[in-house]
């Protein structure tokens, strides 16, 4: 298991895994981009010198030390930084070129025995088992606190470069794994038909995938590897909308965790889904938050934070979502994979403070901003929050309910804004993308990267505040 660090925090050096602030504007974004110019070039010199080796700047980035929560090395994030747990599965992402890796385990100047040597890929630290998939390492092994991971690789050109990695062991209150079948998260690059039953306890979330509300899996990530950009809200401004009263919560409510972290980044794998507790922004800020989940559609946060700053960034965006990403490969299956793309949900917050309950898309990558990225969001329940860029298009019937359409001039992030709060409901996700392509705001060649549904938190007036998250399906074909 694995329990990341801030997504936004986690990648900083790549742009790949970063949002750009709102609140701080242009020069923000080209200072952070000429950084990474700076690095990347640094790199570069650096390579010549044969500081780093001669691996290509290319090959760099994707031949990193990851760490996935599955065997099949889905959902794999960089395990620098990353604070572990349990059973993980490192590997060195393999690119062309890549000869032979040899890992060494809290020796970072090679002077001992080497863990393994791997002459083939893939490239995995506790070796591959015969049907191909990782053989998973047990951090119980490791004493609690930091270690460190390093990777020697050999180039088919002759050349050696290094990558290190320094993570954190923490199995302190870890409830050992259950004998039941485990779901894995999936990390779909294919287009395999998940849809998910009704927010009941059947949790048959793919065709091919037997749920257990006992699996567990512990991660740390990003982006996510779920991304969300930090947003500054005008409560003073917000869009008008009409309260729904505060209601018993539809669907399950999960009174008996299977699954609770309170660390930041920490995730849960079920049903094929990834429950993920995402506090990205809480750098400089009073946030606590915890979540726990029965199931991938029965879990809840309870979260406090407050807006004393008065910037109204979001802090977190716990959610759960389905990786289409691959992140050992970074290839997305075409949108057109998917003429039918719906999900239903039910969710309740404590109707205080500054949120938005909301489904985030990623499109053309997860989080990499570049030109054709693009972030949709669908907000179902809107509480004092602002969002991103300003209003478009107004009066727009997408499944019985009207919406209003807010962009940011560079349409990378694009939010559907309901005019009625919903406390449970079903969106067509495809026709919202189709109008977007229509109307030029996301490329008609898009692919997708990422659907995620949670909450983004600005505060909870400074009290602990409960968000129940009672249904979640997803239609996918």
């Amino acid at each position: 298991m694995v329990r990341a660090r801030p997504r936004r925090a986690m990648e900083a050096p790549e742009a790949a895994r970063v949002k750009p602030v709102e609140a701080k504007g242009f020069g923000a974004r080209r200072l952070r981009r000429g950084l990474i110019a700076f690095g990347a070039s640094l790199a570069l010199v650096l390579g010549v010198f044969g500081i780093f080796g001669m691996g290509s700047a290319s090959a760099a980035p994707r031949s990193s030390l990851a760490v996935s929560l599955n065997p099949d090395r889905s959902s794999a994030v960089r395990l620098n930084s990353q604070t572990v747990q349990s059973k993980i599965y490192v590997f060195v992402r393999s690119v062309r070129g890549l000869k032979k890796v040899t890992f060494y385990l809290d020796d970072s100047w090679q002077s001992r025995t080497p863990v393994r040597t791997e002459v083939s890929r893939p490239f995995d630290f506790a070796g591959t088992a015969r049907d191909g998939s990782a053989k998973p390492f047990d951090t119980a092994k490791l004493s609690e606190g930091p270690h460190t991971i390093t990777a020697v690789l050999k180039w088919s050109h002759g050349a050696t470069s290094i990558r290190r990695a320094a993570f954190t062991v923490d199995n302190e209150g870890v409830t050992p794994t259950p004998t039941t079948s485990t779901a894995t998260a999936s990390a779909t690059a294919t287009k395999s038909p998940t849809t998910s039953t009704s927010s009941t306890a059947s949790h048959s979330a793919t065709a091919s995938t037997s749920q257990s509300a006992t699996a567990t899996s512990s991660a740390t990530v990003s982006p996510t590897a779920t991304a969300t950009s930090t947003r500054t809200t005008t409560p003073t401004a917000t869009p008008t909308r009409t309260a729904t009263p505060t209601t018993s919560p539809a669907g399950n409510v999960c009174t008996s965790p299977a699954w609770r972290s309170s660390s930041n980044g920490a995730m849960y794998s079920d049903g094929g889904f990834i429950i993920h507790n995402n506090m990205w922004n809480t750098s400089g800020y009073r946030v606590n938050e915890t979540v726990e989940a029965c199931s991938y559609d029965s879990w809840n946060v309870i979260a406090t934070a407050d807006n004393s700053s008065g910037d109204g960034a979001v802090k977190t965006y716990p959610n759960v979502h389905k990786d289409y990403h691959n992140w050992s490969t970074g290839s997305e299956p075409p949108l057109s994979n998917y003429p039918t793309l719906s999900s239903s949900f039910a969710a309740t917050g404590p109707n205080t403070g500054i949120y938005n309950i909301a489904y985030d898309i990623w499109l053309n990558g997860v989080g990499n901003g570049g030109g054709s990225n693009r972030e949709v969001m669908i907000w179902t329940d809107n509480q004092a929050q602002r969002p991103a860029g300003s209003v478009v298009a107004t009066g727009l019937a997408f499944g019985g309910q009207t919406w209003t359409l807010w962009a940011t001039g560079d349409n990378r992030i694009l939010s559907f804004v309901a005019g009625t709060d919903m406390a449970a409901g079903t969106v067509n996700i495809r026709a919202m993308l189709d109008y977007l392509v229509s109307h030029g705001r996301v490329p008609a060649n898009s692919t997708l990267g990422q659907i995620c549904y949670g909450v983004e938190i600005v505060s909870t007036n400074g009290a602990p505040g409960t968000f129940r998250f009672t249904g979640f399906s997803l239609t996918d074909r």
